[in-house]
């Protein structure tokens, strides 16, 4: 029966990301009325970019608590630079909201799993770090 909280767990997460693809999309229409651009694909660009450099500031010799407290605001950073992409994609398109809405929260699933799965791998190898830190330094 554990798993059936999972379902509320799921739709509070949407609730939070939700404002976050509004904002995406709320900028993809400013700045193609402003600069006739879209910029769904440079926000898709930058979220790859900051998961890159939390990957490379996680794992470059030497490891400490800094860097991967770093890795971490990248993380975070990463991912709500993929939720503005999402929404530029899903929401500001001109279609039927219930669709695009829909196709934004399942989408948005995957992202939020990998989010969590990522800050806590990196949580718990900040928690481990004296007990492995000569391992990881070698």
């Amino acid at each position: 029966m554990g798993w059936l909280m999972t379902i509320p767990k799921a739709l509070i997460a949407l609730v939070i990301v939700l404002p976050i693809g509004l904002l995406g999309a709320w900028l993809r229409r400013v700045v193609t009325r402003a600069y006739r651009r879209d910029l769904t694909g440079w926000m898709a660009l930058a979220s790859g970019v900051l998961l890159g450099l939390a990957v490379a500031t996680a794992y470059w010799p030497p490891v400490n608590h800094q860097k991967i407290t770093t890795a971490i605001i990248f993380v975070v950073l990463s991912s709500l630079a993929g939720f503005m992409s999402l929404g530029a994609l899903t929401l500001g398109r001109n279609a039927p909201a219930l669709i695009m809405g829909a196709l934004y929260c399942v989408l948005a699933l995957p992202l939020i799993a990998a989010t969590i799965y990522l800050v806590f791998v990196l949580a718990w190898a900040d928690a481990h770090l004296d007990l492995y830190g000569p391992l990881l330094t070698r």
